[in-house]
């Protein structure tokens, strides 16, 4: 049985969820009539590693195999969502490879709030969102993603 990181279940609909905001993404889901499913596929991709090079030719572009499994995808839409409460920077590096290897998928980020990427940053994860040419939103999805 799943359980966060305080050990408390989180189920809503048949569905053990990660996070409280998980939760209130999948009702705002299902009050809006969107399909969803959780966690239910993984894309492969490769997560650069920094300062390396290939012992065999020489190239600095290694990484390692990693596999990213998003939260929330909508079948009827053909839309993922990712949710986030903290968006740190192995998360931000993680998004960015995913797009990268997988540039067909709608990856769309929805945040608990619109932070500072880091202390004292002047950057807001929808700033680094719109720099990467993503679509975000905040507290939900934007209803307009599904006109």
């Amino acid at each position: 049985m799943s359980r966060n990181r305080y050990g408390k279940k989180l189920e809503y609909g048949g569905t053990t969820f990660r996070s409280k905001f998980e939760v209130t993404i999948a009702k705002w889901l299902m009050e809006h009539k969107i399909k969803y499913k959780y966690e239910s596929v993984s894309y492969p991709f490769v997560q650069p590693k920094l300062h390396h090079v290939c012992s065999d030719c020489g190239s600095n572009a290694v990484g390692h195999e990693r596999s990213y499994t998003p939260d929330f995808y909508l079948p009827e839409y053909d839309i993922t969502l990712e949710v986030k409460g903290l968006f740190t920077t192995d998360n931000r590096k993680v998004i960015k490879a995913v797009r990268n290897d997988h540039p067909d998928l709608d990856l769309r980020m929805v945040f608990l709030s619109d932070n500072f990427v880091y202390r004292g940053a002047k950057m807001r994860y929808s700033g680094w969102c719109e720099q990467q040419e993503m679509l975000w939103s905040v507290g939900a999805p934007k209803v307009e993603w599904f006109k």
